[in-house]
């Protein structure tokens, strides 16, 4: 209440989710941080605009009890290089803890009522002060050429790729970028 501009940081798939919250938001003044934005084109997008609702929450009350057979098959598959080593190390920190288990099948059940629209963005132009897309070239989560070319797409778009991987928080200048 009362705020006439808010900054709005989303990491990995949490990119994703403030392009898909952009139109249902207030008409206030908008900063909006992309960080790692495997949302808009990574790797796993295909698991998460592909696969129906229903069969998601199917997946997910599955996973949420037994995380294991996922765990093993996934261990299995970087074994042999079919699975990169960062996914894998992304299912066990994320499938071994109940709580993180919780909020990382939440997030991807619900991705499909955020759609990743560069329409949104554009609609709302008026309302966006900057749009910063902030990626690694080193992250193997993302396909940075896709990302560049969709961001081509958005007016005001700044990019900035940083020397390191996929988790970018505390790497980026926040002072420098904040002011």
């Amino acid at each position: 209440a009362g705020k006439t501009h808010l900054d709005l940081i989303g990491f990995s798939y949490g990119a994703g989710l403030w392009i898909g919250t952009l139109p249902a938001l207030p008409l206030l003044q908008y900063r909006l941080f992309l960080v790692s934005p495997e949302a808009i084109s990574g790797r796993w997008k295909r698991w998460t605009n592909r696969i129906p609702g229903k069969l998601r929450q199917w997946i997910g009350r599955i996973l949420q009890h037994y995380p294991q057979p996922i765990l093993t098959l996934a261990a299995l598959l970087e074994k042999i290089q079919l699975l990169h080593p960062f996914a894998l190390r992304f299912l066990q920190h994320h499938l071994g803890d109940p709580a993180k288990r919780t909020r990382l099948l939440n997030t991807w059940i619900n991705l499909a009522r955020f759609p990743i629209r560069q329409s949104a963005l554009t609609r709302r132009q008026d309302s966006l002060s900057a749009i910063y897309c902030i990626m690694g070239k080193h992250d193997p989560l993302l396909n940075l050429s896709a990302i560049k070319k969709w961001g081509e797409q958005v007016p005001g778009l700044q990019l900035q790729i940083l020397p390191n991987g996929h988790n970018l928080l505390g790497k980026v200048d926040w002072p420098m970028l904040l002011r």
